[in-house]
């Protein structure tokens, strides 16, 4: 399987054509609009303005477009850990 998705210049991630977004191979919904991560901001900044010291954590593979969303709207609340 690693050699399938990373193997150089043929594994399905290394070799070089777009993967994410409209052109690519498949759409998620942060690559369609920025109200997914917005909406997942506001369920975090619940959460990160009763405990101390809370953190976001982004386990997705991608192309960071949700993590930017998210912590552009938490830095527009006030609430960027």
């Amino acid at each position: 399987m690693y050699e399938a998705l990373y193997s150089q210049g043929l594994g399905y991630y290394s070799a070089g054509s777009i993967k994410f977004g409209r052109d690519g191979d498949f759409v998620t919904a942060p690559e369609v609009s920025t109200v997914f991560g917005r909406v997942l901001a506001r369920q975090c900044a619940e959460v990160l303005v009763q405990i101390d010291n809370g953190e976001v954590l982004e386990f997705v593979a991608g192309s960071g477009k949700l993590a930017v969303d998210v912590l552009s709207t938490l830095e527009a609340q006030g609430v960027l850990p």
